[in-house]
């Protein structure tokens, strides 16, 4: 049984290994450059469109389908394994326990990957003098209450936007930066949102 998990589990370490990897080997004195450029130069144009990374989002959808596949040949696998002991159906319980919501948790995002990857030619996010546009979400800047990154070491960097909807309610959109292909997102919304406010 040993050694079957390890068999299983060979393809998610092969995929998460490097993918871990890739995420540390950042040029952080790369992006704090850009970042000065950009806060000091307002010279922008009337509109930027920033598209998702082929290779990242390729990669990551691969990852997440070993993932999923992994979990599910592992659910077939204590499912259908024959009780030797009347221990064997408790186990085969607790590890049910597991692997079926981890099975559905990588599947679900899976399937949010493979749906980008099938858009992947349009843009992830446009950004205007006039407002702001991700998928569903179009509004004004006037409409933008707040603007937060997220993430770090442990979680993947992210930018939250805060606005408030036509019922004047507050409604959030979040955008995982590691799959754009420009990752400068947060800072090119304040200097559009600050030149909306000066005009």
């Amino acid at each position: 049984m040993g050694k079957l998990i390890f068999l299983l589990m060979l393809p998610t370490l092969l995929v998460i290994v490097p993918y871990g990897m890739v995420k540390i080997g950042r040029d952080a004195e790369t992006w704090q450059v850009e970042v000065k450029k950009i806060l000091e130069t307002k010279d922008i144009p009337q509109s930027m469109h920033f598209f998702y990374s082929k290779g990242t989002v390729a990669f990551e959808a691969i990852a997440l389908l070993v993932l999923t596949g992994t979990f599910l040949l592992m659910n077939t696998a204590w499912l259908w394994a024959p009780s030797k002991q009347p221990n064997d159906h408790l186990a085969s319980i607790v590890l049910g326990i597991i692997f079926f919501p981890a099975t559905i948790f990588f599947g679900r995002k899976a399937c949010d990957i493979v749906r980008i990857w099938w858009s992947i030619d349009t843009p992830a996010v446009t950004l205007s003098k006039t407002g702001y546009q991700h998928g569903n979400f179009k509004f004004p800047w006037a409409f933008v209450e707040n603007v937060t990154a997220t993430g770090g070491y442990r979680r993947a960097p992210s930018v939250a936007i805060t606005f408030k909807n036509v019922n004047g309610k507050s409604d959030r959109d979040v955008i995982n930066l590691s799959l754009l292909r420009d990752r400068h997102l947060e800072e090119y919304i304040n200097v559009y949102m600050s030149l909306s406010q000066e005009s």
